[in-house]
C-alpha cells in the first residue's frame, strides 16, 4: 500500500499521472460515502483501529494494492525566527528549573493531544504570535500563564497539509483530491471529545515525513499558525525569555514578572510587573515582523523541500 505526499505545485508529471491512475478507481460518490460514514461513526472508533479507518477512506484498491494521494508539503523556517509557547501555571510563580520551560517528558503525557500520542512529549509553539499561543492554552482573565519565547538556531523543516494540486490534473481528479483534503483538514482541526485521536494518529503515521515536526492552523485563533516540534528538534531552539502573566489589564494579558537564568541553570523569578512589561515590549519591538504578507510571517520561507512517495503499512 502506498501513499503519495507531494507539493501541489511542483509535483513531477509522472507522479501526477500516477495520481490520475489511482483516482480513476474510485468515484466521487463512493469517496463521499466513505467520508460520510467515517464522520458519522468517528466517536465509536478507538485508538486500536483509527489508523485503519483513516486508510479505509483515503486508500483506493488498484489491482492487488491499495493506494492513495493527498496534498502535503514541507515548510522551512529560517534561523532567528521566534516561536512562543504558553503554559497555564496552577501555582504561585517561583524559581524554576529550565526543564519547566520545554516539552514535558513522555512519561508525564497521559492522553492524546492535537499531535502527540500518550507518552509522546512534543513542544507546542505558535509562529511569532503571542495571542495565538494564549488562545491555544485557553487562558482566561484569571489565569496564571508562563510565556516562553524561543529563537531558532538552525533551519527547521516541518510538514503541513498542502494546498490545491496544479493545473496538470484533470477536473475529476482535482474534485476527488479536494474532497480528501477537506476531509483531512476538517478532522485535523476538529474540537470536542475524541477529536485529537484523528489528528495525532494521522500526523504520526501519514504525515510522519519531516525531520523537525509539523505546522498547522490554529483552531482557536483565526489566522494563527502552530508549530509542533519533535523532542530531538528542541536543540535547534534557544530559550530567550520567560514571562509570567496573571489576569488582564484593559482586556489584555498583563505581565507580572519575568525569569532570569542563574549560573546553576535555574531561573530566578523577578516579581516586577513594570520591569516585565518594559522587557516584553522591548522584546516584541526587537523581534517584530517586518512585513504582513500572505505567508503571515517573515520566519517562513514557504518552499517545498522535497517531493516524496512513502509506503504506508
Amino acid at each position: 500500500m502506498s501513499m503519495l505526499e507531494m507539493d501541489s505545485e511542483r509535483a513531477p508529471k509522472e507522479d501526477l499521472s500516477q495520481i490520475e491512475d489511482i483516482l480513476r478507481n474510485i468515484s466521487s460518490k463512493e469517496l463521499k460515502r466513505r467520508i460520510e460514514y467515517f464522520n458519522k461513526n468517528y466517536k465509536t472508533f478507538d485508538s486500536d483501529d483509527i489508523y485503519e479507518r483513516i486508510k479505509d477512506v483515503i486508500l483506493v484498491q488498484v489491482g492487488a494494492l491499495r493506494m492513495g494521494a493527498f496534498p502535503a508539503q514541507e515548510k522551512e523556517y529560517s534561523t532567528t525566527g521566534i516561536f512562543y509557547r504558553a503554559r497555564i501555571w496552577h501555582e504561585e510563580f517561583k524559581d524554576l528549573p529550565e526543564s519547566e520551560f520545554w516539552a514535558a517528558p513522555g512519561e508525564k503525557i497521559k492522553s492524546y493531544g492535537r499531535i502527540n500520542r500518550p507518552s509522546q512529549g512534543l513542544l507546542y509553539t505558535s509562529e511569532g504570535q503571542i495571542h495565538t499561543t494564549f488562545a491555544e492554552v485557553r487562558a482566561n482573565p484569571k489565569s496564571n500563564v508562563l510565556l516562553m519565547a524561543y529563537q531558532s538556531k538552525d533551519t527547521l523543516t516541518v510538514g503541513t497539509m498542502g494546498n490545491r494540486f496544479g493545473a496538470d490534473l484533470s477536473s475529476d481528479a482535482k474534485k476527488k483530491l479536494a474532497l480528501i483534503r477537506k476531509f483531512i483538514n476538517k478532522n485535523l482541526l476538529a474540537a470536542g471529545e475524541g477529536a485529537y485521536l484523528f489528528s495525532s494518529e494521522f500526523t504520526n503515521t501519514m504525515m510522519n515525513f519531516s525531520p523537525d515536526g509539523w505546522a498547522y492552523p490554529s483552531a482557536l485563533c483565526p489566522g494563527g499558525e502552530n508549530v509542533c516540534f519533535r523532542p530531538e528538534s528542541q536543540q535547534k531552539l534557544e530559550l530567550l525569555e520567560v514571562f509570567a502573566f496573571s489576569g488582564t489589564e484593559n482586556g489584555q494579558p498583563a505581565p507580572v514578572g519575568y525569569f532570569l537564568q542563574k549560573l546553576d541553570g535555574h531561573y530566578e523569578y523577578q516579581a516586577d510587573a513594570e520591569a516585565a512589561a518594559a522587557r516584553l515590549r522591548d522584546f516584541i519591538l526587537k523581534h517584530r515582523r517586518l512585513t504582513f504578507s500572505n505567508d503571515r510571517s517573515t520566519l517562513e520561507q514557504r518552499k517545498t523541500v522535497r517531493t516524496t512517495t512513502n509506503l504506508i503499512p
